[in-house]
């Protein structure tokens, strides 16, 4: 939205924030009480009761329009801690999570305020740090529990923390969906407890972007017994401890939903100081456990990504053999490249039309067979490289950004992946072509696309507000111009799902701001040295 309908959406999102506070405040109960207990003649118990209803049910009209208003994908957000330090979490975690909305909520009986489908409720998180119950009152906590185990059963996430699943909380329904058979409480810990990566957390996507071992200030630790067929996987393991019952954090795929339980941040005599500060450690951990859960389509692992422009062309020839192997060799994280074909049928990566140093004398790579294109490019001392020997190179080392330059060549493009044993995830296509993305998604259905913008400047307007493009082309992200990269553009297109990838950045101070920018998941350069070495300082913050 944008202007005149920009400003109305705020005032209208003021409004509901200013309802939704004061029905929400203390004072807001007394005065519905008050009200009803005229209308009904004071009678005093059945208007309390009315008026906690029309309170409640006031509160689930006023989210349930801000969040259509919105088109928020939310994260609800539960901790028993106080407000300062709850909040303190909350925003960490926003900076972490661009890509949904991330919902605090005061007490653990206001995610009935919300339609919990994974469509719009994308991750439920409840951090019990201590032995706190989902409510005192035994029927809203089952209510909480029944509504819950439905979201599960829907394919929604839910991220446990420490003692939501002990049994004196009596979450029997939320026990049985984790797997647990048992639980039992171990001893206080007096110095940081030391998580080590277990051997199907080295290659599991929640916990591939963590460090192998890192260390929490977790107060105590819970044996848990799991059940035989539950096929829970335990993640991370107390170091130096074997067997299973010593899990720090474990997951589980149930009829569709998705689970993580973090043995981790307890409140004992005092509050952990890994969840009271919080530690980097811990908010990379719920942060990761978050977007497992809700199955984001983050393109890869490990994101912002360094891409090498045309192979690491500021080291060799563009869109050469030898530039690809530099870029192979400079662990870049994925090739940028362009393919064409030739008149005869060969898939060549090239940038231009046509090979030469000038109009006269080049040749059009459409127009002309291979032999011919390749003795020219070879006495230029840039021989061209095709796809085929691209795919046979890179299989295994890195991944690909393949971008087409003109379409009618998408099903052999297609064909050859799959030929090579490409598995869709290990690269992505791009075009500034529509046409050409649609086809190959025809083509290809597993394949990640992306929609290119921002070659004319003349075309800026219209590249700034992309979204309705991409959905045409049914692109999964956007590889965006540096200079359309300013004034919100990647969080804008992030909170809509779309993965902004950026190119060429050369200068080493932009590259450090992209990096560190919400939303953005790829930098494409052709320094790749300088941009791996800022991608490193960006991932120790």
């Amino acid at each position: 939205m944008s202007g005149p309908a920009n400003g109305l959406w705020s005032y209208v999102e003021h409004f509901l924030t200013w309802l939704d506070e004061a029905s929400h405040a203390p004072g807001g109960e007394v005065t519905i009480k008050f009200l009803v207990e005229l209308s009904l003649g004071g009678l005093g118990v059945l208007s309390f009761e009315v008026g906690r209803h029309i309170k409640h049910n006031w509160r689930k009209i006023v989210v349930n329009v801000k969040q259509h208003l919105s088109g928020w994908k939310l994260v609800l957000l539960w901790i028993d801690v106080d407000n300062t330090t709850a909040q303190r979490i909350a925003n960490r975690l926003r900076k972490n999570l661009p890509y949904v909305h991330v919902q605090l909520l005061n007490a653990p009986h206001e995610i009935l305020l919300y339609p919990l489908t994974p469509s719009v409720v994308e991750a439920v998180a409840l951090i019990s740090t201590d032995v706190t119950k989902l409510s005192s009152d035994d029927r809203i906590r089952e209510e909480i529990e029944r509504n819950l185990e439905h979201y599960i059963l829907k394919g929604g996430g839910l991220v446990a923390g420490h003692d939501l699943i002990y049994r004196r909380t009596r979450n029997t329904r939320l026990i049985r969906a984790f797997g647990i058979e048992k639980v039992k409480f171990d001893s206080n810990r007096t110095t940081p407890v030391r998580y080590e990566k277990t051997a199907i957390g080295a290659n599991h996507p929640l916990s591939r972007r963590l460090p192998d071992t890192f260390s929490l200030d977790d107060g105590e630790v819970l044996l848990i017994t799991w059940k035989n067929d539950a096929q829970v996987q335990v993640l991370f393991q107390e170091a130096g401890i074997t067997g299973p019952q010593r899990g720090l954090v474990a997951t589980r795929e149930y009829e569709g939903g998705r689970l993580v339980w973090m043995n981790s941040a307890d409140h004992g005599e005092e509050l952990a100081k890994s969840i009271a500060t919080p530690s980097d450690q811990y908010i990379d951990l719920l942060a990761a456990s978050i977007q497992w859960v809700t199955q984001l389509k983050q393109l890869a692992p490990g994101a912002p990504l360094i891409g090498a422009h045309r192979g690491a062309s500021a080291y060799g020839g563009e869109n050469t053999l030898r530039a690809f192997q530099v870029a192979i060799d400079l662990e870049a994280d994925f090739i940028e490249c362009d393919i064409r074909r030739t008149q005869d049928g060969v898939l060549v990566l090239h940038h231009d039309a046509a090979v030469g140093e000038n109009t006269a004398n080049s040749l059009i790579i459409a127009d002309k067979p291979f032999v011919e294109l390749q003795s020219r490019a070879t006495a230029l001392k840039r021989p061209l490289a095709t796809l085929e020997e691209l795919l046979i190179l890179a299989k295994g080392h890195i991944q690909l950004d393949l971008e087409l330059k003109v379409t009618g060549y998408e099903e052999e493009i297609a064909a050859m992946l799959k030929q090579h044993e490409w598995p869709p995830d290990r690269f992505v296509v791009t075009s500034f072509l529509e046409s050409a993305l649609i086809r190959f998604k025809e083509c290809y259905r597993e394949a990640k696309c992306g929609l290119l913008i921002g070659e004319s400047k003349w075309k800026l307007l219209k590249d700034w507000y992309p979204e309705a493009r991409l959905r045409r082309t049914g692109a999964d992200f956007v590889a965006a111009a540096d200079r359309l990269v300013r004034f919100g553009f990647a969080r804008r297109l992030s909170r809509k799902h779309y993965p902004v990838w950026i190119w060429t950045v050369n200068d080493t101070l932009r590259m450090s701001k992209l990096l560190r920018t919400p939303g953005v998941e790829g930098v494409i350069s052709d320094f790749v040295y300088v941009a791996k070495q800022e991608q490193s300082k960006a991932r120790r913050l």
